[in-house]
């Protein structure tokens, strides 16, 4: 993290919002992305800009303590390396949701980031994204039906007969300045791991500090709910359902999952906890 050793987070002030129901635009993008020497961190490019520094500070090291036990180096890239990824490997990846694929217009990397994960060879083994919308005058149940979820221009680049139905009814109270968490995908050899409960945390705890995010959430096919995935990566809240037709992925149902600030916070405090003794002399040894 920046200013001086990582764990400098946890003397740093954060800053606040006058009021916390203004919006905060998207700050400057990230430091441009490259590829790092695997002894140097993703930590170096995280600077804390809201929220608790002692708690993100240690959720960071931790998180990314425990990707490098698993294997895996963590760093910033382009946005448009999710769909470049997903490409490449659609025998494990569905079609990425149109919503992070800078084909479809609306994501840039100034209102998104992308993480990725390499292994000691240098190649890409997971990744995982975040998107930030100011929703003051709208919700999520709005921009699901209407599309601009997915499209920079859901009239032009709709398939034919493409349509979303939303029937979970917290959808309309899902508002603000929203983070929509997504991009997410391990390589089979790297999954059992416990990379989607380090990464989902070191991710929703940036976005939460870059743009004081109201509101955390994102969409889960049927499958990957009945595999326990929501529960994994903290998410309290679960419901269906939103029907997608005839979008790139085909005709797909998904649950809403979310978390509002409060919920999150609690939930990194929790991931805190659960610090197994490894880690904590690693985290320790390191904010030393």
């Amino acid at each position: 993290m920046t200013n001086t050793a990582a764990a400098s987070a946890t003397a740093q002030t954060a800053r606040t919002p006058s009021s916390p129901a203004a919006p905060v635009p998207p700050r400057a993008g990230l430091p441009a992305p490259r590829l790092r020497g695997f002894g140097q961190s993703i930590l170096e490019d995280i600077t804390i800009d809201y929220g608790p520094p002692e708690l993100l500070g240690r959720v960071f090291l931790k998180a990314e303590t425990q990707a490098r036990l698993a294997g895996v180096t963590l760093s910033f890239a382009p946005v448009k390396t999710l769909a470049e990824v997903n490409r490449a490997n659609r025998d494990s990846w569905k079609v990425l949701l149109p919503t992070f694929d800078v084909a479809y217009g609306g994501i840039n990397d100034e209102n998104a980031y992308c993480i990725v994960g390499r292994n000691d060879a240098g190649e890409v083994v997971a990744t995982q994204g975040a998107r930030f919308f100011s929703w003051t005058s709208t919700s999520f149940h709005e921009e699901l039906e209407s599309l601009r979820l997915l499209y920079g221009d859901p009239e032009r680049m709709r398939g034919p007969d493409e349509s979303c139905t939303v029937t979970a009814p917290s959808a309309r109270s899902l508002r603000g300045r929203v983070v929509y968490s997504g991009g997410v995908w391990y390589r089979p050899d790297f999954r059992g791991k416990g990379l989607a409960s380090c990464i989902t945390r070191l991710s929703k705890g940036l976005a939460f500090t870059r743009w004081y995010s109201d509101v955390t959430l994102s969409l889960m096919t049927d499958d990957t709910v009945e595999g326990g995935t929501w529960r994994r990566t903290g998410y309290p809240n679960l419901e269906w359902d939103v029907t997608i037709r005839n979008c790139p992925l085909g005709n797909i149902r998904c649950a809403i999952i979310w978390m509002r600030m409060n919920e999150l916070i609690a939930d990194l405090e929790k991931y805190l906890a659960t610090l197994s003794p490894e880690v904590d002399r690693i985290i320790h040894d390191r904010a030393a």
